[in-house]
């Protein structure tokens, strides 16, 4: 399976997307560090910016 067909098709991000606020784009973990910001969304709680930890180990 595909890293992005495991993205749930969730209302808030449904309404975003048609928003024009996001877009989908497939990226690799080294771009994150390029990204203008980064955020998690969530019906319940919303839009949150969130700040990328360099130092975070990498997890397989």
């Amino acid at each position: 399976m595909a890293a992005f067909e495991l993205i749930l098709p969730g209302i808030g991000r449904a309404q975003t997307l048609a928003a024009g606020r996001i877009a989908e784009k497939i990226i690799r973990v080294e771009e994150l560090a390029l990204a203008e910001g980064i955020a998690f969304l969530n019906s319940l709680r919303g839009w949150i910016d969130v700040q990328l930890d360099v130092g975070c180990p990498n997890r397989n």
